[in-house]
């Protein structure tokens, strides 16, 4: 009899626990412990050959593909651009109030007609190197290619040429143009100063970067 006496208060008091922690999860006080939730988020445009990934979240980034007064070029195919949510939404806050200020830092990509351009025509040499900073030139409102600092590199994204350089400007940007197929990809990340979020993100998107 002792014993059962013993069971029902431990079943009674494993009800009152769990009744307990149902109220702690789903009560008045859980939305204090709501977290932001940062995820990978993928953008594949199997129309243009290409795709990249980056972080999204409250505390990450924010997509936009289009914006307001995007340059009125035949060429541009795409444009995304990826900004901090949090300066972003600064930034929209700001401008409601009709307070003037200067855009936050940015992660641009870009896509282009290669056919609808000079860079075959213009290019004196067949390297690769040479048509794709031909391009560039031709093309530094994107580019920044004038403002280049130091020294353009070679490089490859995943397996595609490509030129890498720093630019001046607004901030500083870290510019990487590619040449792929019939395409010409430019991705620029502007930042604040070296090692900063924007800057790192920069560098983990580039990583992504996969052509098909």
């Amino acid at each position: 009899m002792e014993n059962q006496k013993n069971i029902k208060w431990i079943i009674v008091l494993l009800v009152a626990v769990a009744l307990g922690f149902g109220f702690y999860l789903f009560g008045p006080q859980a939305d204090d412990r709501t977290v932001a939730v940062n995820v990978i988020e993928k953008i594949e445009n199997k129309d243009l050959n290409f795709s990249f990934s980056y972080e999204s979240g409250e505390t990450a980034l924010s997509s936009m593909e289009t914006l307001q007064n995007q340059p009125n070029d035949t060429s541009l195919l795409k444009m995304y651009v990826l900004m901090e949510s949090k300066s972003l939404d600064e930034f929209n806050k700001a401008k409601e109030e009709g307070q003037g200020r200067e855009a936050p830092p940015s992660i641009s990509v870009l896509v282009f007609d290669k056919a609808s351009s000079s860079e075959a025509q213009n290019a004196t040499s067949s390297s690769s190197f040479d048509k794709i900073k031909q391009w560039a030139s031709d093309n530094s409102q994107f580019t920044s290619l004038n403002l280049a600092q130091g020294t353009i590199e070679e490089v490859k994204i995943d397996g595609a040429s490509a030129i890498h350089y720093k630019a001046d400007g607004l901030y500083p940007q870290d510019v990487y143009v590619v040449r792929y197929g019939k395409k010409m990809y430019l991705f620029v990340g502007q930042y604040l100063e070296e090692g900063d979020y924007m800057q790192t993100s920069y560098k983990k998107l580039i990583e992504t970067v996969v052509f098909d």
